[in-house]
């Protein structure tokens, strides 16, 4: 700049200004190395489009989504009429139908009373004790004698 190599403008905001055909004409053009180097980006309108068409396949797949559910509450709700015109009629016919009697209550009758068999002896008692007893010395003293 000092040395008049490069050419520039001084602007109302005192900044310098470079003209890009000075700085091609003194520097060289850029090769497509250094071009390709910086990430590519998308023209703004581009991206737009992306995230439109992005939000209108949401959008497709919610509404899809939305008619599934619609049906399947719609036959959830018929399922549920259907059942509940079951119930009126079963009512219907239940409120229809005579009440039988209740039953008459039965005299309570006592059980019969069964007499306890008379209890036979199995033992001896005293006096049959004795007897044998007596007979039982009989009988040894004869064999002693």
């Amino acid at each position: 700049m000092e040395a008049g190599s490069l050419s520039y403008t001084i602007e109302l905001d005192n900044r310098r200004y470079f003209d890009t055909t000075e700085l091609m004409r003194v520097f060289g053009q850029l090769d497509d190395k250094a071009l390709n180097r910086a990430p590519k980006q998308k023209p703004l309108a581009q991206v737009q489009t992306d995230l439109l068409t992005q939000l209108v396949e949401e959008v497709r797949l919610l509404r899809h989504e939305n008619k599934q559910q619609s049906a399947e509450l719609k036959s959830l709700a018929q399922e549920n009429k259907t059942q509940a015109d079951q119930l009126v009629l079963i009512r219907q016919q239940l409120e229809q139908q005579p009440l039988l009697p209740a039953p008459a209550p039965k005299a309570i009758q006592p059980e019969p009373q069964v007499p306890e068999p008379e209890k036979k002896a199995t033992q001896p008692g005293h006096h049959e004790y004795t007897s044998l007893l007596d007979k039982l010395r009989g009988s040894l003293s004869e064999q002693d004698g």
